[in-house]
């Protein structure tokens, strides 16, 4: 996403662990429009206050393995006033999640495995969903920074299961 965003014209300043943003394919394939930078935590990001116009962060919030409010606040720091943050996370509440999460209690689905469950890492190892939230736990996080929600929508990935799908 950054990297199309970029290539449309807007001036981006991409963040990820120092695995991904510093793999030579990653790089090369960013080439030079765009730079990544390493990060240690989501709670320090080496920007300047009120220094970027919006925050996009899309499919995060839900492989983070720690209490999302320092990061909150950093990113309250990082945005100018009224800046927007855009954030898409999967809704735990759908059909879906409720089975896999009831699965993930009885043991007989794959959910967080034992050894990614780091109460210290801010990534799990292999990518999986450690929590998913609802739009009232978003709407808590926001508040805490004085930020409301001013618009929420939802999108099925399923082609046969889009509101508004033709078929």
């Amino acid at each position: 996403m950054a990297l199309a965003l970029r290539r449309l014209g807007y001036a981006v300043s991409a963040v990820d662990v120092s695995l991904y943003a510093c793999h030579p394919r990653l790089a090369a394939r960013a080439g030079s429009g765009l730079t990544i930078h390493a990060i240690e935590s989501l709670a320090s990001l080496p920007f300047p206050n009120a220094s970027m116009d919006g925050v996009v962060f899309l499919e995060i919030l839900e492989h983070l393995t720690i209490n999302p409010k320092p990061m909150w606040g950093e990113l309250g720091r990082i945005l100018r006033p009224g800046g927007p943050l855009f954030l898409t996370t999967p809704n735990f509440y759908r059909l879906g999640g409720a089975v896999v999460a009831s699965c993930r209690r009885s043991g007989s689905c794959a959910g967080m495995a034992p050894e990614c469950q780091s109460p210290t890492s801010w990534r799990s190892k292999r990518g999986h969903h450690w929590k998913e939230y609802s739009l009232q736990e978003l709407r808590q996080y926001f508040a805490f920074l004085g930020w409301r929600i001013t618009a929420a929508d939802r999108f099925n990935y399923l082609p046969t299961q889009r509101v508004g799908s033709g078929s």
